[in-house]
């Protein structure tokens, strides 16, 4: 697949333009449930990042503060709001200069859009980090229209926000691509018409272009 031949290139986030290793979240906050508990690292993996509580948070239906009071319950700990966010953060990796300089790059000639499941915590945690280390404003930067799924209410494989993506946008499918590191919701997308790569995560994204 020729992603160069594509008009508009839509890309996902975690996993494709940020490392991500959610296990690193699990761990960090492991430290403070495991003062009381006896380890269960399946069971603290489900409560952190399967489940309900984080989708809805990640379409917006709670708020920060209801997402830290939830998750402190659920996991029987009580982290101040900066501890918990540092653990919460703990899943985002970094970024690659050269993965931002294709970006730029792909600016000039593409109408180029970010789609992202993520949360306002996390939102917060990856600007600052693009500004702080790479010297960019925020992600906007980077990108003609930016899509997250705690703005929209929805979030991928939903087929609805592709179309609402779409709506937006005003691109036509046939000429756009979804580059995603879940193949679920690469499939979605092309249910949506649009072309479709599943990028796995141990697959630089410089390498696909």
């Amino acid at each position: 697949m020729d992603i160069r031949s594509y008009k508009n290139i839509i890309f996902d986030l975690g996993g494709v333009i940020i490392d991500i290793d959610p296990e690193k979240a699990v761990e960090a906050f492991a430290k403070h449930v495991y003062k009381t508990h006896s380890p269960n690292g399946q069971q603290l993996y489900n409560k952190i990042v399967n489940g309900t509580l984080l989708m809805d948070y990640e379409k917006g239906e709670i708020n920060d503060a209801q997402f830290r009071s939830a998750l402190n319950e659920r996991l029987d700990i009580t982290l101040s709001d900066e501890a918990f966010d540092r653990a919460f953060n703990a899943l985002l990796l970094d970024y690659t200069q050269e993965r931002l300089r294709l970006l730029e790059s792909l600016k000039k000639t593409h109408n180029i859009f970010l789609l992202s499941n993520t949360c306002h915590i996390h939102f917060v945690h990856y600007n600052q980090l693009l500004k702080d280390k790479y010297g960019y404003s925020d992600l906007s930067a980077l990108f003609d229209r930016m899509f997250l799924s705690f703005e929209m209410g929805m979030r991928k494989p939903d087929i609805r926000i592709f179309n609402q993506v779409i709506k937006e946008t005003g691109i036509n499918p046939a000429e756009s691509v979804f580059i995603d590191d879940s193949l679920q919701n690469v499939e979605a997308a092309r249910s949506a018409g649009l072309g479709g790569l599943h990028k796995p995560q141990e697959v630089d994204l410089t390498t696909v272009f």
